[in-house]
């Protein structure tokens, strides 16, 4: 892979690199709309029309309080519940996923207090209408070193089930590379922890079920720019 930041600062000398996997980006069933119009009646005649036009399943939205109401005099919980709530049927109506990131809504104290996340930290009724909820939670970023159970915190996200309408719950250990902005199966022999930091404020939850041993055959690529402590919630 390729440093994100030696990319955005101009250090990397891999042309060729990039231009490949640009090249084979741009030929994947990938459509990224970055625009400026964040009304609710814009975004959902996008999802129609690109539903429409390439038969797209699975829809991202980055990140929920980025979108404004269509008017400006309109209370943001009110509006975003009701876009919550339209986005819950437009999915059902088109038979497609919708998958939102949203932003933690926590205190400053409950955040020292208690740095693993939990469903009531995300705000506009998410958990009232979302199928599934995965919160994200790196220990490390708190200088916690090792997981109650002795295993080492370094380089390591876990991944919250909080919710899963058609499934177990627990938690899912995964390894982060920050500077690649991957993420990687729990134990995978090609991750090398590199001293670089991000910030960031994720958490956990008690759970009757562990996923820290399930494997898992992907990897995800996640926008660099993103930013970590974000919960996001699919339906």
């Amino acid at each position: 892979g390729i440093n994100s930041r030696s990319i955005r600062t101009h250090l990397t000398q891999k042309t060729e690199e990039i231009a490949s996997a640009l090249y084979r980006i741009s030929h994947l069933p990938i459509y990224i709309a970055d625009i400026l119009d964040t009304q609710i009646s814009s975004i959902i005649e996008m999802i129609k029309a690109t539903k429409l036009q390439y038969d797209v399943n699975v829809f991202f939205i980055d990140y929920l309080e980025l979108i404004a109401g269509d008017s400006y005099t309109e209370k943001s919980y009110d509006f975003h519940s009701s876009l919550i709530r339209t986005l819950k049927l437009i999915a059902r109506q088109l038979d497609i996923v919708i998958i939102i990131a949203s932003c933690l809504k926590r205190k400053k104290n409950e955040f020292y207090n208690r740095q693993k996340p939990i469903i009531s930290d995300l705000a506009f009724n998410i958990e009232n209408y979302a199928d599934s909820i995965f919160l994200l939670y790196r220990p490390e970023y708190y200088d916690i070193c090792d997981f109650e159970d002795g295993h080492s915190t370094k380089g390591v996200i876990e991944v919250i089930v909080a919710k899963n309408k058609h499934g177990k719950h627990g938690n899912i250990r995964l390894m982060f590379k920050p500077e690649y902005g991957k993420i990687l199966n729990f134990g995978d022999a090609s991750f090398e922890v590199n001293p670089i930091s991000i910030n960031s404020r994720m958490n956990s939850m008690d759970s009757d079920f562990d996923f820290s041993r399930s494997p898992l055959d992907f990897e995800i690529g996640l926008n660099p720019s993103a930013k970590p402590d974000d919960g996001f919630s699919p339906f």
